[in-house]
């Protein structure tokens, strides 16, 4: 879509659902939450930089793994 300040790719919703492999509906539902990945308004456009999605992923990956390392 386009580019942020320090050159992070900016996504629109549906890219965004796409990288990481959710529905549209999903994405709104975790924002309304205050859970989902960084995002803000660019005008009247929801966007997403890339490196806010990596984060959420990361992030996600340490809680599952601590409830993976809390089962054994």
């Amino acid at each position: 879509m386009a580019q942020a300040a320090g050159n992070d790719e900016l996504l629109t919703v549906e890219q965004a659902a796409e990288v990481l492999g959710v529905g549209v509906q999903r994405m709104y539902n975790l924002r309304n939450l205050g859970h989902g990945p960084t995002s803000y308004r660019r005008g009247r456009r929801l966007v997403y930089p890339r490196s806010g999605l990596v984060a959420f992923l990361a992030s996600e990956l340490r809680a599952t793994l601590r409830v993976g390392q809390a089962g054994s």
